[in-house]
């Protein structure tokens, strides 16, 4: 039975990882529910809004671990690196996989982002996919992922990506492409609050918000709540995931710990431990973290 459940569960995320929540990494995500469209000077932008690197001072890496719903067959590796470059240039690699035996997805991603008037960060990514059933198939696609972050005030950011805006296929069907717009909210610096608004062609809107708090420097606590609709019939056509995390910053050392909670599948726990190859210079609003 516990096979079944496995595979049923990975088939799912075959149709939806590269458009929905699976496509995203890094325990400060994970803490934040999903919640990071808005959310610049971000390494975890590699894989949610590629704009979002822009603003990072400094050459960064980061790696993840993940077990889905606390299977240890649904493991998710993710590592992160970004290089910025002189006159507003950011450059970033990524991978991840996830899966199990029977079924398995890498991602490989190449990211730029550009600084533009001093108020908005641009961004495109190239993703190489490629996702395997043993006795059944293997199949790679070409993604391109782009978007864009700007301020609208000192406290206001509003953001936008476009996740598989090339349309991708796999097996003659679309993977999904997904659409989301997003706002950042800074009432000062210790506090961000974040909303963001999903949709796909697979699936209805969803919507989720998060909040980020740090009360000293090297500590941030952080809390995200999501709902999300599906094509099951009444009642079971939605469901609600709900996220808690903390990060440590020490010199140059960057630890997070996170667990998300779904009200169908259970909890998942991640950790993600980065390193910062020079202390961040004070940030000006558009690269607030």
């Amino acid at each position: 039975m516990r096979f079944f459940v496995l595979l049923f569960i990975s088939l799912i995320n075959f149709y939806v990882s590269y458009g929905q929540l699976e496509r995203l990494a890094g325990a400060r995500t994970l803490g934040l529910n999903g919640c990071n469209t808005a959310l610049s000077s971000d390494i975890w932008g590699l894989f949610s809004n590629p704009a979002n690197i822009g603003g990072i001072e400094s050459p960064e890496i980061n790696t993840y671990f993940e077990r889905r719903y606390n299977m240890p067959e649904l493991q998710y590796l993710a590592f992160a690196g970004v290089y910025p470059v002189k006159n507003q240039h950011y450059t970033g690699i990524s991978f991840s996989s996830f899966g199990w035996e029977f079924y398995k997805t890498n991602l490989v991603g190449l990211n730029y982002a550009y600084h533009l008037l001093k108020i908005i960060h641009l961004g495109i990514r190239l993703n190489y996919a490629n996702t395997a059933i043993p006795n059944y198939g293997n199949w790679n696609s070409l993604l391109v992922d782009i978007g864009g972050n700007a301020i609208i005030s000192q406290k206001v950011n509003i953001a936008f990506k476009i996740l598989n805006a090339n349309q991708a296929e796999i097996l003659e069907d679309k993977l999904p492409t997904e659409i989301a717009i997003a706002l950042k909210y800074q009432p000062s610096k210790k506090v961000k609050i974040l909303t963001e608004w999903k949709k796909s062609h697979l699936f209805p809107v969803s919507f989720c918000g998060a909040l980020e708090y740090q009360p000293v420097d090297y500590l941030i606590f952080r809390t995200g709540s999501a709902i999300s609709s599906n094509r099951l019939p009444a009642p079971n056509n939605y469901f609600v995931t709900s996220a808690f995390g903390v990060g440590v910053l020490w010199q140059n050392i960057v630890f997070d710990l996170a667990a998300q909670w779904h009200d169908r599948l259970g909890i998942t726990p991640a950790i993600a431990l980065g390193y910062q190859f020079a202390k961040k210079k004070a940030e000006t609003p558009i690269s607030q973290k």
